[in-house]
């Protein structure tokens, strides 16, 4: 498709971003050996350079005047016969996270794999993903700009979700993205295998991580049986005032696993109320799962403590190593 734009009009200044500037120059490289090609060269003999290696062309103009065009071929980025001057070439390959173009503007940007495994790692190496994505739009060339996307999922809510919700961040709202999704999975709605054989597929599935199959091959990287559950799976066993009333019949325990900051893009502090008698059985009378100052979650875990000393004494804490030694600076 990219070969196929620049074919129809070679005036055209394309941009492939991927996660780095290495996986885009693979793409680059790719539509060069393409045009380097010579049945497409002889087909195309006023678009692509007879000799790419020379870094230059002549053709006449409207005037019948010979004029010369020095033009650049190579994996990081390339030139084909042009009348129009411009400094973007038709072609030119960075990284999104790294490297991203300044005083460029260009009148197609194709984003390739920009979403990797590297990206998705860390809740916080993801956000810049997606904040780069957002940087990037800004080297279109204008209200005209084309952006074509192409890659696979790595996560539920990795870039691609982001820009396929763009409200959600910060509305919590789904939708309302202006790209059309085209999406191929390895089978179809009915299970019917595309491409590979039902038994391929079969040992893809049982090799890979559940929610790796899903998200790779499936292209649906949403909750699978390996990561998620259902909320009629969690059986009533107790409430809260039951245990409170009888709480002279328990040990209790909080479990604490704090977060440093407050803010949007923070973590939750959790706080796990854990009830234990002689039945064997775990109870979780209360929960606080909440973005928390220092001062609110030391507050709120006092309340715990006090809210669940009985006569057997005070709850015993186990509060996470490093947010510890954190908090107690």
């Amino acid at each position: 498709k990219t070969i196929q734009d620049i074919l129809i009009n070679p005036e055209i200044a394309i941009c492939i971003y991927s996660y780095n500037k290495t996986i885009a120059r693979k793409f680059v490289n790719q539509v060069k050996n393409a045009l380097e090609n010579r049945k497409l060269k002889r087909l195309f003999p006023d678009i692509i350079p007879e000799n790419p290696d020379s870094g230059k062309y002549s053709y006449v103009n409207e005037d019948g005047v010979v004029v010369t065009n020095k033009f650049s071929w190579s994996t990081n980025e390339l030139t084909v016969k042009r009348k129009a001057g411009r400094k973007e070439p038709t072609l030119s390959g960075y990284g999104l996270v790294t490297g991203q173009p300044t005083g460029m503007h260009f009148d197609l940007l194709i984003y390739d794999d920009v979403v990797t495994p590297d990206s998705v790692r860390t809740s916080e190496q993801n956000r810049y993903t997606t904040e780069q994505f957002r940087m990037s739009l800004n080297t279109g060339s204008g209200e005209n700009v084309r952006v074509r996307i192409i890659g696979t999922r790595y996560s539920l809510y990795d870039t691609y979700f982001h820009i396929l919700n763009p409200r959600y961040e910060k509305e919590g709202i789904m939708g309302g993205s202006k790209y059309s999704l085209r999406c191929y999975p390895c089978r179809t709605n009915d299970g019917t295998p595309v491409l590979y054989t039902d038994e391929y597929l079969k040992d893809k599935r049982n090799i890979m991580v559940s929610f790796v199959y899903d998200s790779q091959m499936m292209c649906n990287p949403q909750f699978s049986s390996d990561v998620g559950f259902n909320e009629e799976w969690i059986i009533e066993r107790c409430n809260t005032a039951d245990v409170y009333n009888k709480r002279d019949m328990y040990n209790f325990y909080i479990i604490v696993d704090p977060a440093n900051t407050k803010s949007n893009k923070s973590d939750f502090t959790a706080m796990v109320v854990v009830a234990l008698n002689g039945d064997g059985k775990y109870y979780i009378p209360e929960i606080i799962r909440d973005k928390l100052l220092l001062t609110e979650r030391i507050n709120d875990l006092m309340h715990l403590v006090v809210k669940w000393t009985n006569s057997r004494g005070k709850p015993v804490v186990f509060y996470e190593q490093s947010g510890l030694s954190s908090d107690t600076q």
